[in-house]
């Protein structure tokens, strides 16, 4: 049976700690690669809101936004709080009402809207939300 010297047990714990790190590394590869990854990047939507409905208590107000150049009206949930501004380079508000979507409102505003489509989970339905709101077209 040949000896194994002081030197090649040296460089069998050095091989076994690389296989071991490179295993682990790759352990680490495979998991992040499989978790769900998700960003949200909103599309802006500039238009007019045509009616905002006055939301139940616990739930989100629904308003009826009618794009630029489009003809037909597209239906957005508005949760509470949505960032909101006033005018051009002013203030963001991080909570309250925009003032430009009164609910129970039907006079046409001219606004943009930072809208993100959701898809759904499980029973958690998907759609369309409004994340931000310029009170100004």
């Amino acid at each position: 049976m040949p000896k194994i010297g002081v030197g090649d047990l040296d460089i069998a714990q050095r091989a076994r700690r690389w296989a071991v790190g490179l295993l682990m590394l790759g352990i680490g590869v495979a998991i992040g690669y499989a978790l769900p990854q998700s960003t949200a990047s909103p599309r802006t939507a500039v238009g007019t809101v045509m009616s905002v409905t006055k939301p139940a208590v616990g739930t989100a107000a629904q308003i009826a936004f009618k794009p630029k150049g489009a003809t037909s009206i597209v239906h957005y949930t508005l949760e509470s709080p949505t960032p909101w501004q006033q005018q051009a380079d002013g203030t963001w508000h991080p909570t309250g009402q925009p003032p430009c979507l009164v609910p129970g409102s039907t006079t046409p505003t001219p606004v943009t809207l930072g809208v993100v489509t959701v898809s759904s989970v499980g029973p958690t339905p998907g759609g369309s939300d409004v994340v931000w709101v310029e009170c100004y077209g």
